[in-house]
């Protein structure tokens, strides 16, 4: 008992968490009034078993005691004003009664199945019979008696029954008859027989397709309306949402279609690697949504940040280039490697000279550009391709012109050749002094 109570209890948690898309419809009632056709046929006379009332006043239902002679109405109602496939919610059919019959008396009511008939030349002998028999009492005074025929109706209008009208026939077998105004009736209009039916004409069928052109901001919604219903034209937007169930949804604008046809709208501004919901919409004679669907966008990737570093050794021909590897970014390796050329803005004629690819931050890369133009403009920057691409800025250098040479080498290299020579003038020196002496000393020994 206490596993049947738990495993209730689980049912009734899934059922209420269950979303259920249920199309919001608008019901319509349509009134039908008076009877495009009635009468009634009897085998007592009159009007007799060949006789036709089409012309009365009033419609008759009821029978004697035996049973012997017995009345029954027929009305038709032209209700094709009604889309065929509708959905019937309720029908009445009512019929004001200016003489009733005692308690309890039952009535069958059906739709004439199996031909139709004329109002001026239905009788007795050649009455239609019926089918989808109902059952049901009328008031015991007169007035209004309303009785159900939704199943009757849905038959004609859902499942493509053809109308013919209906019969009533009497079913108690006591002697009893009700006599109802008749279309004729003149006196005051409003008392003819009536029919009333409440329906929803058929809705839109839309379906929820697939997101495409997804990115880490944008994804694009699609939807497909398969069929108008019975509208002319049909609305069709989306739904949209970042949790699975809310209780407001977005709404994209509308588009209006003559037409079955596929649709879509490109969502932008969305948050990165987040997960999106959607539903196609559409509204006609009701309101309809697809399936509900849903979208991841992009993760937005962390690119590596390089910062590109002044040139030095800049001579005619060469020069040394600097940059700096600050972070990886979220990638386990980035190549490295400078951009450069003669053009300020690196777009047009540039050379891509590669590093290394780098496994950590590394404060100062380097590599030495050869065979440069003397006396020329040169312009470089760091480039750092991970997870994404990063630059560093643009900067620039000047050649000098081959003229100066001779200046840049003395620049570099003659104080050390300076220190280097005289160095050697006093080694030189001293040593001559040396030798000198030396001579001098053995002259005088001599």
């Amino acid at each position: 008992m206490r596993r049947l109570l738990i495993a209730g209890l689980t049912l009734i948690v899934m059922l209420s968490a269950l979303t259920i898309q249920v199309p919001t419809v608008t019901a319509t009632t349509a009134t039908f009034q008076p009877s495009v056709m009635d009468a009634y046929v009897s085998n007592m006379t009159p009007p007799g078993p060949d006789g036709n009332t089409g012309t009365d006043v009033e419609v008759n239902i009821g029978r004697d005691a035996a049973g012997t002679y017995v009345a029954m109405g027929y009305f038709w109602w032209n209700i094709s004003t009604i889309p065929a496939g509708s959905i019937v919610s309720s029908a009445t059919v009512s019929l004001y009664l200016w003489q009733a019959c005692n308690p309890n008396y039952l009535v069958s009511i059906g739709r004439v199945a199996s031909a139709s008939w004329e109002e001026t030349t239905i009788t007795f002998n050649n009455r239609p019979g019926g089918a989808n028999f109902t059952w049901t009492y009328p008031p015991i005074n007169p007035g209004w008696w309303d009785a159900t025929i939704t199943e009757i109706a849905t038959g004609w209008i859902e499942y493509g029954y053809s109308n013919y009208g209906l019969m009533f026939s009497p079913h108690t077998s006591a002697r009893c008859f009700l006599r109802a105004h008749s279309n004729n009736y003149t006196t005051d209009t409003s008392l003819r027989p009536r029919l009333s039916i409440t329906y929803t004409a058929p809705p839109p069928t839309v379906e929820t397709d697939p997101a495409t052109d997804i990115t880490d901001s944008e994804a694009t919604l699609n939807g497909n309306l398969t069929d108008l219903g019975y509208a002319s034209t049909v609305d069709v937007n989306f739904q949209w949402a970042n949790v699975e169930t809310p209780s407001t949804w977005n709404e994209t604008s509308t588009q209006e279609l003559s037409s079955p046809s596929t649709f879509y709208i490109l969502l932008s501004a969305l948050d990165n690697a987040t997960t999106y919901y959607f539903r196609a919409k559409a509204v006609g004679t009701a309101t309809v949504y697809g399936d509900t669907l849903n979208f991841t966008t992009d993760t937005v990737p962390d690119p590596p940040v390089v910062a590109t570093l002044p040139a030095t050794s800049v001579y005619f021909d060469s020069a040394v280039l600097h940059g700096n590897l600050t972070s990886l970014g979220d990638a386990s390796n980035v190549t490295i490697s400078f951009i450069w050329g003669t053009d300020p803005n690196l777009q047009v004629g540039t050379t891509e000279f590669f590093i290394i690819n780098a496994t950590e931050p590394i404060e100062d890369y380097s590599e030495t550009l050869m065979d440069l133009d003397p006396d020329t403009d040169y312009y470089f920057r760091a480039k750092g391709v991970g997870n994404g691409t990063a630059y560093g800025d643009i900067l620039s250098f000047h050649t000098t012109g081959p003229t100066s040479f001779w200046g840049d080498w003395f620049n570099d290299y003659g104080p050390a050749w300076i220190a280097l020579l005289a160095t050697a003038a006093i080694f030189i020196t001293i040593a001559w002094g040396f030798w000198i002496e030396t001579k001098r000393r053995r002259r005088r020994r001599g």
